[in-house]
């Protein structure tokens, strides 16, 4: 098992302010973002590729100095007391992923979230979803089999206007 969570922001422009805000998310408790490459999108489809200067590619960590997210993907609940650094019940880390997702989804001149959740890197689908139905539409699939393995894309400026609003 090799759980992941990753994927980018298109922004409007990666200003100082915008990077300094993404940056907010690699530190404290909890769940956080790393910056990676593009070259780290393992299994995107070409299509879905960031393009532009205003990307900023990332992973999620558990934790500082904990690379992945086994336990935050990880579907059973775990008895009380148990010391893997995240709440036991798979409910309640779910949310963890959730809150850390809406914190991108409400920063200015973010465009576009796209984030994969898989095993092994494994892409098997991707979903479309509107700013408001991301956290329940995660939260839906990883009840039903988590990671699910899908590739979420969600457009906070619709498609047709992506490319007018994205610097070159």
């Amino acid at each position: 098992m090799t759980f992941s969570a990753y994927g980018y922001v298109t922004t409007a422009g990666l200003t100082a302010k915008v990077r300094a805000d993404l940056r907010r998310l690699e530190v404290g408790d909890g769940p956080r973002l790393r910056e990676e490459g593009v070259g780290d999108l393992h299994n995107f489809p070409r299509d879905l590729l960031p393009q532009g200067d205003g990307v900023y590619c990332f992973s999620i960590d558990e934790a500082a100095g904990q690379v992945g997210v086994e336990y935050l993907l990880d579907g059973r609940d775990y008895a009380p007391g148990s010391q893997i650094g995240l709440p036991t019940q798979a409910a309640d880390r779910r949310g963890l992923l959730n809150s850390l997702l809406a914190a991108i989804l409400v920063m200015p001149d973010v465009i576009r979230l796209a984030i994969a959740l898989t095993d092994c890197n494994e892409i098997e689908g991707v979903v479309v979803v509107k700013p408001s139905e991301l956290a329940p539409r995660v939260t839906a699939d990883c009840a039903k089999c988590s990671p699910p393995n899908v590739l979420y894309l969600c457009d906070l400026v619709p498609p047709e206007l992506i490319d007018a609003v994205v610097p070159d």
